[in-house]
């Protein structure tokens, strides 16, 4: 596992002292880009053959929120290829070396210019060196991105601080507007143990985004409209607090 210890500063906690959940996104972000530079496969190799990877889907599982003042040890591989698709595997530790969070996400492989999926070269998978040699699919499990009731809309822009080197709003960016369009009243009384995140079309500076937040079963979803186009969903799955 290929992992780097983030100190949760206090700007970077929430009202209750634990880590806000767009950081979270941002550190997985960062440490994928590490990761990837290992292995010669970062962000310049992919600009010079007009490549980039997409991501498409992430599930995360928080058995415990760090809090601000500790160190959090997140690590990531690359855990295989399939067709177009890459599929990494995530983890996160305390200090004392507990696993408190787990992940995975799926890619695309898409061409820049023609926005058209593509499959990574043999020359790409082979600088893989750790991930699993034949094509194999990792499984992601299935979420409620249907049903549920609508409680209300929030509207937002995108900004140019989100926008990353391919020119479209990066993907941390999406939990991060979600998380922001929950209610302070839910958000301050619920833990939340489970994150989905499924991306659908790209956003761009400028773009004015719909959220519609839904009630689900198991906790809140945020569809996320540009114009028409459902350009993402998120899903926190929360537990009342008990504390």
């Amino acid at each position: 596992m290929f992992e780097r210890d983030y100190y949760i500063e206090r700007f970077n906690a929430d009202r209750g002292g634990r880590l806000m959940v767009p950081t979270l996104f941002l550190y997985l972000n960062d440490i994928m880009e590490r990761n990837a530079e290992s292995y010669g496969m970062g962000a310049a190799y992919h600009l010079k053959h007009r490549l980039a990877w997409v991501l498409v889907e992430y599930q995360i599982t928080i058995n415990r929120w760090p809090s601000s003042g500790e160190y959090f040890r997140v690590g990531t591989l690359p855990y295989s290829f399939k067709r177009m698709y890459g599929y990494r595997i995530y983890s996160g530790k305390d200090a004392a070396h507990n696993t408190i969070m787990q992940g995975k996400g799926k890619f695309a492989l898409i061409n820049i210019d023609t926005k058209a999926f593509v499959r990574p070269t043999q020359d790409m998978l082979e600088r893989f060196t750790d991930a699993l040699k034949e094509p194999t699919m990792l499984a992601f499990d299935k979420w409620d991105n249907k049903g549920g009731d609508p409680l209300y809309q929030v509207d937002t822009r995108v900004s140019h601080q989100g926008i990353d080197v391919n020119n479209h709003l990066n993907n941390a960016y999406y939990p991060y507007y979600a998380y922001q369009a929950l209610k302070r009243d839910w958000v301050d009384n619920v833990t939340i143990h489970n994150i989905h995140v499924k991306f659908r079309q790209e956003a761009f500076e400028g773009d004015h985004l719909r959220l519609h937040v839904m009630q689900t079963t198991t906790g809140k979803r945020v569809d996320i409209y540009r114009e028409d186009t459902l350009t993402a969903q998120v899903l926190f799955e929360a537990k009342q607090k008990t504390d």
